[in-house]
């Protein structure tokens, strides 16, 4: 079975480092995924890259007003922390095929 999209959710990247994901890493994605997908003669998959950043206060779902206005992106809270601390995140998309 071949995939027709593939996301990848990547942390511990700087705002400073997004070229680099995009230059070095998604290339080395988009390669792979060309070379695998002409052997089978079939379109290679959209790759869309989401890094998460700096954590949001909780319960926050913000996507636009407060966001990034050259790049989509949002911040999310996904769930209250039972026990312990939940980490809300800034996502932002460096790298979106579809």
């Amino acid at each position: 079975m071949y995939t027709k999209t593939i996301i990848i959710y990547r942390d511990g990247v700087s705002e400073g480092q997004y070229q680099h994901v995009i230059n070095d890493e998604y290339a080395h994605f988009k390669n792979v995924c060309e070379s695998v997908y002409t052997k089978v003669k079939k379109s290679p998959p959209k790759i869309a890259i989401i890094v998460t950043t700096t954590p949001a206060p909780a319960g926050t779902v913000v996507h636009r007003g407060v966001t990034n206005q050259f790049m989509w992106d949002f911040y999310l809270q996904a769930r209250k922390a039972i026990k312990g601390t939940a980490r809300p995140a800034h996502y932002a998309f460096v790298m979106d095929d579809f």
